[in-house]
C-alpha cells in the first residue's frame, strides 16, 4: 500500500501539468469471469461549411456513444458511467464504476479524452457503433416588459448529436476488439471519428452522414489542416507511435484512477513498456513487488 502511493506521488510530481483533481475515479475490481480492461482515446470531428473544414473537435460524451456486438446485433453497450458515490478522506470523492471516461471537458487546457471499459462480456467481438458530443445553440429574441420597454435576451440550448460509425467501410478499417480477459489493460489506440466525403452541416446544423474511425496520428499525417497540438494531447512527450500512445495513456491512468487493483496492473505494464520510467523508478529506489496484479503494491 505504501509503495503504491509512493509510486503514485512520483507521478503526481512528474505530471503537475494535470489540473488538480478533486474527484478520483476508481474502477471496481472485476469478478473472476469479467477480468480485463479495454481502453481507447477518442475525439469527434464537428463538420460544417466554414472553409470546407471542421468547425471543431469535440470530446465524445458517453451518454450516447455506444458499442455494438458483431455476434449479437441487438446488443448495445453505452459508454456512460455506472457509478456509486462513496465518501472518501478529506476533499476526495471516490466513484466506483464499471467503466469511466478520462479527461476533463471544463479544463482550461486541452485534454485527451479516453474511455476505459471494464467488465465487458468476455470474448465477444465488439466495435464502436456510434459517437456523440454536445453543442450549444444561441437564440436571440426580444420581449416587452410590463412598462412597455423592449429588451433583448438570449436563450442557450444544449443539444446531443450522435453520429453512426461505419464498421464496414472499405476505405477505413474500424477496429474490432474483444475483452481478452486476464489481469491486463488492452489499449486499442487513439482515434478520430470523422466523415469520409462530407456535404452539408453548418454552425447550427451538424453533419448527419456516416463517420469512420482513423488513428489520430495517421489522420494528421494526411490532413495537415488539423492542429498538431492533438499529438501533444494524445502522445505527450512520447514518440508518435502506438507504443508512445499507450505509454502516455498509462501515465495518465495511474494518476487519474485510484484503484489499487488496476493501478498496480498499469504500473507493471508501464515498467515493462517504458525503459525511461523504469530507470526513474530504479534511480529513486522505489521497490515494486512482483505480485502487483493480485494485491496491488503492498
Amino acid at each position: 500500500m505504501r509503495l503504491y502511493y509512493c509510486f503514485l506521488n512520483l507521478f503526481l510530481i512528474l505530471f503537475l501539468n494535470l489540473n488538480c483533481i478533486k474527484t478520483f475515479q476508481v474502477l471496481e475490481d472485476p469478478p473472476p469471469d469479467k477480468e480485463g480492461l479495454v481502453a481507447l482515446g477518442l475525439i469527434v470531428a464537428k463538420w460544417g461549411h466554414r472553409q470546407n473544414n471542421f468547425l471543431g473537435l469535440e470530446a465524445p460524451h458517453g451518454r450516447h456513444t455506444e458499442l455494438g456486438s458483431i455476434t449479437d446485433v441487438s446488443k448495445i453497450i453505452f459508454m456512460s458511467d455506472q457509478e456509486k458515490d462513496i465518501e472518501g478522506d478529506g476533499n476526495y470523492r471516490f466513484k466506483w464504476v464499471t467503466k469511466f471516461s478520462m479527461g476533463r471537458e471544463k479544463s482550461k487546457t486541452p485534454q485527451p479524452y479516453y474511455f476505459a471499459l471494464s467488465q465487458l462480456p468476455r470474448e465477444e467481438m465488439l466495435f464502436l457503433k456510434s459517437a456523440s458530443y454536445s453543442y450549444l445553440t444561441y437564440h436571440h429574441y426580444t420581449y416587452r416588459d410590463a412598462n412597455g420597454n423592449v429588451h433583448t435576451a438570449t436563450r442557450v440550448e444544449q443539444h446531443w448529436h450522435t453520429v453512426p460509425i461505419d464498421s464496414t467501410s472499405t476505405e477505413k478499417e474500424t477496429p474490432r476488439f474483444s475483452n481478452l480477459g486476464g489481469k491486463k489493460i488492452h489499449f486499442l489506440g487513439n482515434f478520430i471519428a470523422h466523415p469520409i466525403n462530407p456535404t452539408g452541416g453548418n454552425d447550427r446544423t451538424p453533419y448527419n452522414g456516416t463517420y469512420v474511425l482513423t488513428d489520430i496520428n495517421q489522420y494528421i499525417a494526411k490532413n495537415r489542416t488539423i492542429n498538431e497540438s492533438l499529438l501533444e494531447m494524445y502522445y505527450g512527450k512520447e514518440e508518435i507511435s502506438r507504443k508512445g500512445a499507450e505509454i502516455h495513456f498509462l501515465k495518465r491512468f495511474i494518476v487519474e484512477n485510484r484503484s489499487r487493483y488496476w493501478g498496480g496492473i498499469a504500473i507493471k505494464q508501464l515498467l515493462e513498456l517504458d525503459p525511461a520510467t523504469k530507470n526513474t523508478v530504479e534511480r529513486e529506489k522505489i521497490k515494486i513487488t512482483s505480485d502487483v496484479p493480485e494485491t496491488g503494491i503492498d
